[in-house]
């Protein structure tokens, strides 16, 4: 019953972080929120920006359901300024450091086993490029950029189109076009822009070769997309039976882009320390290991968002001690992760995994949802 608490109090605050509003205008925010989301599926399952909830192994007897957060996503909810480009630059560590916690039940969905761990960037080029993006001469232009959209704005609201409107017409005139800027920002449609604003607009896009600037912006995120990210986790796990620690597993994961932003190899390996009740061995030892490339096989066109994703990746199990009668020492599999991007947020992903040595063949059905706090910073999000 602890453990079902501790999950609807995580579950309650994740909620919670979705549902507030903002006031702010547009601003480089846009930029960095779509260097987050064009991040792939795969590096968020391994280090989230700000929250993710995940369902794993929904069609298996093992099921578990897990919370991650990094400490920057918990600290800007109680300080949006930290967002703002100077206070984002120091935030290294707190974007680096991410807490995990996960719930495993059985078949019947009764809990099993409570694991709590940390995870910590040590290497973490993506996201030091992403900071030393916003004090280059692109970070410049963008700022210029921004600086002159409100400046746009202020002349249409000083305009003699505006100023005939009624007081109710200007305010649902100003919160629907701070919601088409944002519209635009994200996917280039000019479309929901007032009529009146359109022309203001173009204008403006074209005095600020805005198409020169999003070639940019397109170029550095590429670059940053390519980066490597190495980060070790330290995780343990409570027996919901007698309350006390029964495993700990130590993790290290490393990532590494391609030359283009088509896909990432993907390393990673885990060494588990079990106890156990046998009268020969005090302790279990697992070692597991696995490589892969991760491919982005398509992505939205305006956007350059990944909508799916594929993994094929080979693993390798070795008992180190504690085997028990009749179990294998190791054993090799061929896997393949599928990754399908259902909405901004939703993710569903697919593992299939043969033995190779047995030619047994698994299914693992998982789901990822990722919170987004811009949410709560950019209007028509």
């Amino acid at each position: 019953m602890r453990h079902i608490k501790k999950v609807i109090i995580i579950f309650t605050f994740c909620f919670a972080a979705l549902s507030a509003e903002s006031q702010d205008t547009v601003s480089a925010k846009s930029v960095e929120k779509g260097a987050i989301d064009l991040k792939s599926g795969n590096y968020k399952d391994v280090l989230t920006s700000f929250f993710q909830l995940a369902a794993t192994d929904l069609t298996g007897k093992n099921k578990s359901f897990e919370f991650k957060s990094t400490l920057f996503g918990i600290k800007l909810r109680a300080d949006s300024t930290l967002i703002v480009d100077t206070n984002f630059i120091k935030q290294t560590f707190y974007r680096n450091l991410q807490f995990e916690m996960k719930l495993n039940v059985d078949n019947n969905i009764k809990p099993q086993t409570f694991t709590a761990g940390i995870k910590y960037a040590l290497l973490n080029r993506r996201d030091k490029a992403l900071a030393d993006f916003r004090g280059k001469e692109i970070g410049d232009r963008i700022g210029n950029y921004m600086k002159n959209i409100e400046q746009i704005q202020v002349e249409y609201l000083q305009s003699e189109s505006f100023q005939n409107k009624s007081s109710e017409d200007k305010a649902q005139a100003i919160k629907e076009l701070d919601a088409a800027i944002n519209k635009f920002h994200q996917d280039q449609d000019l479309e929901s822009l007032p009529k009146d604003f359109e022309d203001f607009f173009r204008n403006f896009l074209k005095a600020n070769s805005y198409t020169v600037l999003q070639k940019g912006i397109d170029s550095a995120y590429k670059e940053i997309e390519t980066k490597p990210l190495w980060t070790v986790a330290l995780n343990s796990t409570t027996n919901n039976f007698n309350h006390a620690i029964d495993s700990v597993s130590f993790e290290t994961v490393f990532l590494q882009g391609g030359v283009s932003d088509v896909f990432e190899g993907d390393v990673r390996a885990n060494l588990t320390y079990k106890d156990t009740d046998s009268a020969n061995d005090d302790y279990r030892m697992v070692f597991n290991g696995k490589a892969g490339l991760n491919f982005n096989l398509f992505k939205d066109v305006k956007t350059k968002k990944s909508l799916l994703e594929i993994k094929p990746q080979f693993e390798y199990n070795r008992i180190l001690k504690g085997l028990v009668p009749n179990e294998e020492k190791e054993r090799f599999s061929a896997n393949a992760e599928v990754r399908i991007r259902i909405t901004d947020k939703l993710w569903i992903p697919l593992t299939v995994k043969y033995d190779i040595k047995n030619k047994n063949l698994f299914g693992f059905l998982n789901v990822a949802w990722n919170m987004d706090v811009f949410k709560d910073f950019l209007k028509g999000d």
